[in-house]
């Protein structure tokens, strides 16, 4: 198939990740991949050659920035929209009637979703940490925050390491904090080496997705919802 997608991309963000897992799948499995992507966010690697940058988001820019031109010249037969309350929506709005023209469709069916799980668990099992950088300044005070692409991989029982920031202020073991390079050197070394600390972060990981497991949190809204309608 040949496959659009507008999102981050090779960026340090959560939303990236998950578009670049599913992304590069399509393209060992042959299909034809265009990315549209905003502007370099914290770059993590050079772009792929299916990678155009032609517009700015919602988490970083000053002013829109968005060039129709590779969106109108791309032939595709699905785009994919990652993190839509992020996109230049206004724009792309104008022009979409231009994109679908790529088609006969009656109707425009808009989907938000997080990507199969099955094949972010893949890669975390075959890793010896997964690493989620925040930055401080990403958060401001009082600001509330909820670390999702932690949270979700938390019941890989890969060890995470996470910056010491707002973002993880209510995990304590679970997860393997650093606040300086040379504290973030030092904990890879020890994941390479399988070290002690390693153990006790995965345990501690593993307790708290089990205490916090989507069935246990189901049942305990249903419980509220009874004492609420008794």
């Amino acid at each position: 198939m040949k496959l659009a997608m507008l999102s981050r991309w090779n960026s340090a963000c959560g939303v990236s990740l998950l578009a670049e897992l599913v992304g590069r799948e399509w393209t060992k499995g042959g299909h034809r991949l265009t990315v549209f992507a905003p502007k370099q966010i914290r770059p993590v690697k050079d772009d792929e050659e299916y990678v155009i940058r032609c517009c700015s988001d919602e988490g970083d820019h000053e002013e829109t920035l968005f060039h129709a031109e590779p969106f109108l010249n791309t032939d595709c037969d699905i785009l994919v929209v990652q993190r839509v309350e992020w996109v230049p929506l206004e724009p792309l709005k104008e022009i979409f009637s231009e994109i679908e023209r790529l088609k006969s469709y009656d109707f425009i069916e808009l989907r938000q979703e997080l990507a199969p799980m099955d094949g972010i668990f893949a890669y975390l099992h075959a890793s010896d940490v997964y690493l989620m950088h925040k930055q401080k300044e990403e958060t401001r005070p009082g600001e509330a925050v909820v670390p999702r692409a932690i949270l979700m991989c938390l019941g890989a029982l890969t060890p995470t390491m996470t910056q010491n920031t707002e973002f993880v202020w209510f995990l304590d073991r679970e997860v393997m904090k650093y606040s300086s390079s040379d504290e973030l050197k030092g904990l890879l070394v020890k994941a390479f080496k399988g070290d002690r600390i390693v153990r006790k972060t995965v345990k501690a990981a593993e307790e708290y997705a089990l205490h916090h497991s989507p069935e246990k949190i189901a049942k305990e809204f249903i419980t509220l919802f009874e004492r609420l309608a008794g």
